[in-house]
C-alpha cells in the first residue's frame, strides 16, 4: 500500500478504534489511541514529503469509486506541492492539539468519543486536502462539516452547545449548495470532475467560450468557500463554534475546516484565473470579512469570541490574497496562522484550566506572574499574529498588504485598517488576561498546567517564530522560497510586478500601524478596564454598541430568516398538516366508523340472519360482474 494510504487511513484507524472498542476505557488510554496514530501519520508525512519534495504531481487511484456511461468518478489522491504542505500542516498541528486536549479534559470521566471525533476530524480534512476530484473532495468536505457539528455540540447536554452545533451546520449546507451545484456544472460543461482533466482542458485558450459557465461554477464553488471559510454572509457561525472544548476549538481554527476553502480556491487558480469578475468579488469580500470581524473583536469580553473573530478577520486577509492573485500569500498567511492560532487558542485553553473554567476576561488579570510558561507563549503568538517584525505573522501579513496594493490601494488600505485592529485588540486581550491584578478568586489561584498541556504550546510557539522563514521576500535578503516551490501548481505570475521600495514604504506603515495600536492597548488595558477605556467606549458609545452587539447580523439574520421559516414550518404543521392531512385522513377514519355503526345493529348474531346477508352479498356481487 502506498504511504499516503496509510497516512489518510491512519486517524480513521484510532477513530475506529476508539468509537467501537474503547468506549468505556480510562481516558488516559482513549488519548493515546487518539494520538498514537496521528503522530505517526505525521512522521509518514514528513517521510513522503521528503521523498516527493521536488516531483511531478502523482495521481494515485484506490479504486473505482463512481461509473455511470461516460461518467468516473474513481476515489484518487493527489500528491503535488499544495497537498504536501496541507499534509504538513493537518497532521503536525492536529497532533500537538491532539496531546494538549488529554490535559484539557482530564476531568471527563470518558473521552473516547471525543478522541473518536477528533481523529474522524483530521481523518475527513486529509481526505478533502489530498483528493483528486471534486467528489472525492466534496467528501471530505461534508465530513469535517459533520464533525464540527459533533464535536462543538459535544457536551450537548446543555441547549446552548446543542444550538451552536446546528447553527455550524445548518449554515454550512446553505454554502454546500453552492459547492454541489458548482460539481454539476463543472461536470455538465467539461465532462469531468478530475482536477488533472481540468487543469489540461483549462490551458486550451478554446475554454473561453465556456465564460459564462465558469462564471457560475467559480462563483458557487466560492459560495462554498465563504461557509466553510467563515466568510460573508456566512460567517455566523464560527465565534459560536466556541461552545464545544477549547481543543476541537484549535483544530477547527488552526489545522482543519475553515482553511478549506482557501485550499479549494487555490486548488482551482487555473479555473479562477478565466474569470476576473469573479477574482474581485472574492477579494472585495475578504476585505470586508477581515475589517467587520477585526471591529467586532475590539469589545467582546470572552477570551475564545475574541480568537474566533481573530480568525474570520485573518480568514479575510487570505480570501482576500487570493482574490488579487496571490494564491501562495494566502498559503504562506494560512500556514502560519495555523501555527500561531493554534498556539493562541491552547494558550486560551490553559488559562480556562487554570482559572476553573473562567473565560470572561473582566474575571482575568494578573495571570503572567502565575503561568509564566503559558503567558510567555501566548505573547508570542500576539507578537505573531499583529505582524511583529521577525516573526511568522509579519512576514505572511505583510506580503498579503503588498501584493494587495499592486492589485488595488483601495483593498490595501481595508486591510491595513484592519491590521491596525487586529493590534489593538490582540493586545488589549494580552492586557486583560495577563497583566495587572487578578480581578475574581479565579484568577488568584491560578497555577501553571501541566507539561502535557504546556509542552505543545512551546512546540507552536517555536513555529510561530519561525515558519516565517517560509517566506522571506527578496526585499530583506531572502528567496521567497514558499512562492517559488508552489509555482508549478500556481497559474500565471504573483510577483510579475516587484518594486522594492514600495515593499519597504509599506512594510514601515504596516509596522508603525501595529506599534500604535498596540501602545494604545497597553495605556488602555494595562491595568484590566480603566478609566480611559470605560471613557472611550463612552465617547464612542454608538460605535460600541455597534461592535459589541456585533452589527446585530444575528438578529438581522433571526429576523428575515429563521423566523419566517420557523413561522411557515408552524403553520404547515398547524394547518397543512394538522387540520387538513390529518383531517382528511382521521375524517374517513370517522366516516367507515360512522358506518359501521350505522350497519353494527344488523349484526345481531344470529346465524340465519349473517348467512342471509352472506348470500345476498354474493347474489349481488355476481349480478354486478354479470352486468
Amino acid at each position: 500500500m502506498h504511504l499516503l494510504f496509510v497516512i489518510i487511513l491512519l486517524p480513521l484507524l484510532g477513530a475506529t478504534v476508539n468509537g467501537l472498542l474503547l468506549r468505556k476505557v480510562p481516558p488516559r488510554l482513549s488519548h493515546l489511541t487518539g494520538v498514537l496514530p496521528l503522530l505517526a501519520a505525521f512522521i509518514a508525512a514528513v517521510v513522503l514529503c521528503v521523498k516527493f519534495f521536488h516531483a511531478s504531481p502523482q495521481v494515485l487511484n484506490a479504486y473505482e469509486w463512481l461509473q455511470a456511461g461516460n461518467f468516473s468518478a474513481p476515489l484518487a489522491l493527489r500528491i503535488d506541492q499544495l497537498s504536501l504542505l496541507m499534509l504538513l500542516v493537518v497532521t503536525g498541528i492536529g497532533t500537538l492539539i491532539h496531546i494538549f486536549a488529554g490535559g484539557y479534559m482530564h476531568e471527563e470521566k470518558r473521552t473516547s468519543r471525543f478522541f473518536c471525533y477528533l481523529n474522524l476530524f483530521v481523518f475527513m480534512m486529509l481526505l478533502l486536502i489530498m483528493s483528486e476530484n471534486l467528489l472525492v473532495m466534496f467528501i471530505g468536505w461534508e465530513g469535517v462539516g459533520l464533525c464540527s457539528y459533533l464535536l462543538i455540540g459535544y457536551w450537548f447536554t446543555e441547549q446552548n452547545n446543542a444550538k451552536a452545533g446546528m447553527k455550524a451546520f445548518i449554515v454550512n449546507r446553505i454554502g454546500d449548495i453552492g459547492f454541489l451545484l458548482a460539481i454539476f456544472m463543472t461536470y455538465k460543461t467539461f465532462g469531468t470532475v478530475s482536477f488533472t482533466a481540468l487543469q489540461q482542458q483549462f490551458s486550451d485558450p478554446e475554454v473561453a467560450i465556456h465564460q459564462h459557465e465558469i462564471f457560475l461554477i467559480t462563483l458557487c464553488l466560492f459560495i462554498g468557500a465563504c461557509g466553510k471559510s467563515a466568510q460573508l454572509p456566512l460567517h455566523v457561525w464560527l465565534p459560536d463554534a466556541m461552545a464545544g472544548p477549547t481543543p476541537v476549538s484549535a483544530l477547527i481554527h488552526a489545522a482543519t475546516m475553515v482553511t478549506a476553502g482557501i485550499f479549494m480556491i487555490t486548488r482551482l487558480n487555473f479555473m479562477y484565473a478565466l474569470v476576473p469578475v469573479v477574482m474581485e468579488i472574492i477579494a472585495v469580500v475578504g476585505a470586508i470579512t477581515a475589517l467587520l470581524a477585526a471591529t467586532i473583536a475590539v469589545t467582546q469580553h470572552d477570551i475564545k469570541k475574541v480568537l474566533a473573530y481573530s480568525t474570520v478577520s485573518q480568514l479575510g486577509f487570505m480570501v482576500m490574497a487570493c482574490g488579487v492573485g496571490a494564491y501562495s500569500a494566502a498559503i504562506f498567511h494560512l500556514i502560519t496562522h495555523a501555527c500561531f492560532k493554534a498556539l493562541l487558542f491552547l494558550g486560551a485553553g490553559s488559562v480556562i484550566v487554570a482559572t476553573h473554567h473562567e473565560q470572561d476576561m473582566r474575571n482575568l488579570g494578573g495571570l503572567l506572574p502565575r503561568m509564566q510558561i503559558t503567558g510567555g507563549c501566548f505573547l508570542i503568538g500576539v507578537l505573531a499574529i499583529i505582524g511583529f517584525p521577525g516573526l511568522s505573522g509579519f512576514f505572511s501579513k505583510d506580503e498579503i498588504l503588498y501584493l494587495t496594493y499592486l492589485h488595488s490601494p483601495t483593498l490595501w488600505a481595508v486591510g491595513a485598517i484592519a491590521a491596525f485592529f487586529t493590534a489593538f485588540y490582540m493586545v488589549r486581550l494580552f492586557c486583560l488576561a495577563f497583566l495587572g491584578t487578578p480581578r475574581h478568586d479565579h484568577s488568584r489561584d491560578a497555577r501553571e498546567t501541566s507539561a502535557i498541556m504546556w509542552l505543545p504550546l512551546a512546540v507552536l510557539a517555536l513555529l510561530s517564530v519561525t515558519a516565517g522563514a517560509l517566506g522571506i521576500p527578496a526585499v530583506l535578503g531572502g528567496s521567497n522560497f514558499l512562492h517559488h516551490y508552489l509555482a508549478p501548481i500556481i497559474a500565471g505570475n504573483e510577483h510579475a510586478t516587484h518594486d522594492h521600495s514600495v515593499e519597504l514604504a509599506l512594510m514601515a506603515v504596516s509596522t508603525l500601524a501595529m506599534l500604535a495600536a498596540a501602545t494604545l492597548a497597553v495605556l488602555l488595558y494595562r491595568r484590566g478596564y480603566g478609566h480611559q477605556a470605560q471613557l472611550l467606549a463612552r465617547v464612542l458609545r454608538p460605535l460600541y454598541l455597534l461592535s459589541l452587539n456585533k452589527y446585530w447580523l444575528d438578529e438581522l439574520y433571526h429576523a428575515v430568516f429563521v423566523t419566517p421559516a420557523r413561522n411557515l414550518s408552524l403553520f404547515a404543521h398547524r394547518v397543512l398538516d394538522v387540520k387538513t392531512i390529518d383531517g382528511i385522513v382521521n375524517g374517513l377514519g370517522q366516516v367507515t366508523l360512522f358506518a359501521a355503526a350505522a350497519t353494527s345493529y344488523k349484526m345481531s348474531g344470529n346465524l340465519h340472519r349473517h348467512a342471509l346477508v352472506f348470500v345476498l352479498g354474493l347474489a349481488s356481487a355476481a349480478v354486478i360482474l354479470l352486468l
